[in-house]
């Protein structure tokens, strides 16, 4: 941002609701590999302490091809994760783009006013590996949400696909040796 905030205030709020998703759901991610692989935190922080969201996801995929029985279970658990990773570009944009005018362009008369006037169009641009990418800024708001719904149908395939069956079985064997 050369001059001015470009965002309004809400697309700002929506931005800081990506932010927040994301890291509720890397600490998700976090306690899904751990006990998966059954790690200790000392173990997860060696192999994979400070590594980016996607090798997390993908770490979690292979993980599940391994692990994971029936096939639709793991079924559910791919498409999650593969609707999270498109989500994930959105975010890297949105997060760590340069917020102006499409294209990066400034009139010249914005730069002598040093403001960003209301009502022009905001894109986040975000250059990696030569490519441009951009994000609008009126798309952060459903963006924001469908991280929301990503992370809760996570959250819910994890209770309901891994927790109550495996305590379901831990019941089952405890009565076993009573």
């Amino acid at each position: 941002m050369l001059f001015g905030n470009p965002l309004t205030l809400q697309q700002r709020a929506a931005l800081g609701s990506i932010v927040v998703e994301c890291a509720k759901l890397e600490d998700r991610l976090d306690i899904m590999i751990t006990h998966l692989f059954r790690l200790s935190g000392d173990q997860y922080d060696i192999l994979l302490g400070g590594v980016m969201l996607n090798r997390k996801l993908e770490v979690l995929r292979q993980i599940g091809k391994l692990k994971i029985k029936p096939k639709k279970r793991l079924e559910r658990l791919i498409e999650i994760l593969d609707k999270i990773s498109n989500l994930n570009a959105d975010r890297v944009t949105v997060v760590h783009g340069i917020w102006g005018p499409p294209g990066g362009l400034y009139q010249l008369n914005w730069l002598i006013r040093s403001t960003f006037p209301p009502g022009i169009p905001v894109e986040a641009r975000h250059k990696k590996s030569g490519k441009v990418r951009t994000f609008k800024a009126e798309d952060l708001a459903a963006t924001a949400k469908a991280l929301e719904d990503a992370n809760t149908d996570l959250e819910h395939w994890w209770s309901r696909d891994i927790v109550k069956p495996y305590v379901k079985r831990a019941v089952k064997r405890s009565k076993k040796r009573s």
